[in-house]
């Protein structure tokens, strides 16, 4: 029995190793496989963080990202241009509260969203499309409206009408904020994370010092060629400036899919290892339950039991220990997977059931197998020879 027992909980992180490992690369293969909304190879950005000395307050660091922008789009190459608040190549976000006021004047706090300050351009750019209301307008003085994405709404709104609604938040001091447009989420393999809430304001509201100045070009050719020049312009824009280098999008995103492929491997050998000590034991237990019983298979045999029927008695003993481990073992995984990392599982869901039933299945063949071969081994036997073995 205590032969038993051990195999049975190998079996189980056996279960939880596969079924999780499972749940991994279909994630993986999900955020992968799908198509970007943009040639992330045409796209580069550069981050500058004004001296705070030279810029002291936000309407001096918003001015400075005004002239950053109409000396990039003058560039030879250039087929678009914008700025954000928001470093594009960071695997973290910043979130301000926010807070939603009703009717009366209350406000619903204890929310948060990242709030990126952007020029108009800054959403077609990234392949976010406009899905009701009007876009943002920033040529102008900074008016106290905003963008907000489909998850702030679908979190915050409910089933409440979006356009009109206001919004407080914690770094526009001027007053609420209206929603005048919802722009839908970010593309899966371009977040690093999960999807959050977001609001957009026009990026000549004044720039918190806790901010980058981000450019985002979009190259009419290679954007990597393109790099040289973008960062020169800003330079000579104001050479006292910290100009960082020029990254594509494209490199961003593979920086952000290289862990997660780490991740998925990783996953992946462990749980080979686990079933392969699974079945080791499987193998083990039925193996010298059929030596055990030899003499027994021998006289079944002379009475007339057929052979499958014999195979079926030694392969059960595989089987009650698959269904002893395995099921806890999903059960346990399920259970699990709401704790791991959620920017992996964007594209699949961690309590779909067929993640576990692949897991099921998996063990279910390599344990039959794994069962089935000391099963061949004294089906081999003569009755005669069996009756003989001590």
């Amino acid at each position: 029995r205590a032969r038993n027992f051990l195999v049975g909980a190998q079996i189980c992180m056996a279960a939880v190793l596969v079924s999780t490992a499972t749940l991994t690369v279909r994630g993986f293969v999900g955020i992968w496989a799908s198509e970007l909304p943009v040639a992330a190879d045409r796209l580069l950005t550069i981050e500058v963080r004004p001296d705070e000395e030279q810029y002291p307050n936000g309407t001096d660091r918003s001015g400075y990202a005004v002239r950053a922008l109409e000396a990039v789009r003058e560039l030879s190459g250039v087929e678009s241009a914008a700025v954000t608040s928001t470093d594009l190549s960071a695997n973290y976000a910043i979130l301000e509260r926010i807070a939603l006021p009703d009717s009366k004047g209350a406000a619903h706090d204890g929310w948060s969203a990242t709030v990126h300050q952007i020029s108009a351009d800054f959403p077609s750019m990234m392949g976010r499309r406009l899905l009701v209301g009007t876009d943002l307008k920033t040529d102008g003085p900074p008016a106290l409206e905003a963008l907000v994405n489909q998850t702030f709404v679908k979190r915050y709104l409910g089933g409440v009408e979006p356009l009109g609604q206001r919004i407080r938040c914690s770094m526009v001091t001027d007053g609420d904020l209206t929603i005048i447009g919802v722009i839908s989420d970010s593309h899966v393999r371009m977040s690093p994370s999960r999807i959050r809430p977001e609001v957009f304001i026009n990026y000549r509201h004044p720039v918190p010092a806790r901010f980058s100045i981000n450019v985002l070009v979009k190259a009419s050719g290679s954007a990597g060629a393109l790099g040289p020049l973008v960062r020169q312009a800003l330079l000579d824009l104001d050479a006292r400036q910290p100009v960082g280098r020029a990254i594509t999008l494209e490199s961003i995103i593979e920086s952000w899919m290289d862990p997660m492929l780490e991740m998925t491997v990783a996953t992946v050998c462990l749980s080979a290892f686990g079933l392969f000590m699974a079945l080791l034991g499987v193998y083990g237990v039925v193996a010298y339950a059929a030596v055990e019983r030899t003499q027994e298979m021998g006289i079944r045999m002379a009475l007339g039991a057929g052979r499958e029927a014999i195979g079926r008695l030694i392969i059960g003993e595989g089987a009650r220990l698959l269904l002893i481990g395995a099921v806890p073992g999903v059960l346990l995984a399920a259970f699990i997977s709401q704790g791991l990392p959620k920017g992996m599982f964007r594209t699949v869901s961690a309590l779909d059931a067929s993640n576990y039933l692949t897991g099921l299945v998996l063990i279910g063949i390599a344990g039959l197998v794994a069962s089935a071969l000391p099963a061949w081994r004294v089906l081999k036997l003569n009755p005669v020879d069996a009756l003989r073995v001590d």
